[in-house]
């Protein structure tokens, strides 16, 4: 393994878990629970478009539901998974680390920036480097390809189906986390499952 790939939200952040642990009566929980739901249904009404080659009406459907749905809370309000940060930058004295995420540029910057993790990886992909959102491959072999290192000595860890089938598809290792929404059964197609990014270090050696 040369270098290992991380998703943000449910992987690095507990984005989950801030939306669920919402106050059902407070407005701004339900609002955010009522946003989650709705852009997890536009993911997969998008990847359906995508699928299909319709990627101008796929990016048209999200600018309709951004315009409508309640935004998620802002990426620097959610909290880190615990032991992430430690886990970062030990696993950055070993390999090459990138995030790859669906969120817009300017929000994973601001992630990396506010929480001083700029340089502890090595690249970033976002959804407005790639044509085609995870569970298509694009993002993971746009990765490999910055760091020119061959996918094949790759890791991705993320915490959904998604994650994993796009580095499966793309011929790297898929590392399962249990701290987003979707349960071990959902995602035994990973080559391994732990309970956070905070026990690769001891894994990962």
């Amino acid at each position: 393994i040369e270098a290992v790939f991380f998703d943000l939200d449910g992987t690095l952040i507990e984005t989950d878990d801030a939306l669920a642990g919402q106050d059902p009566g407070d407005d701004r929980g339900l609002k955010w629970g009522l946003a989650v739901g709705a852009w997890r249904t536009a993911d997969r009404a998008h990847q359906f478009l995508d699928r299909l080659g319709l990627d101008d009406e796929a990016d048209r459907f999200r600018d309709w539901l951004g315009e409508r749905v309640p935004t998620l809370p802002d990426v620097t309000e959610i909290p880190m998974v615990d032991g992430a940060r430690d886990a970062l930058q030990e696993l950055a004295r070993r390999y090459r680390l990138a995030l790859v995420t669906t969120r817009p540029k300017v929000e994973a910057y601001r992630w990396l920036d506010h929480h001083g993790l700029a340089d502890t990886f090595d690249t970033v992909t976002t959804n407005d480097d790639v044509d085609h959102r995870k569970p298509h491959p694009e993002g993971i072999f746009h990765t490999a390809e910055n760091l020119r290192v061959a996918v094949n000595h790759c890791v991705m860890v993320g915490d959904t189906v998604d994650d994993l089938e796009s580095a499966r598809q793309a011929g790297a290792l898929a590392i399962a986390v249990m701290t987003g929404m979707d349960d071990e059964d959902a995602l035994v197609m990973a080559d391994m499952t732990v309970k956070s990014v905070a026990d690769l270090p001891k894994i990962l050696t």
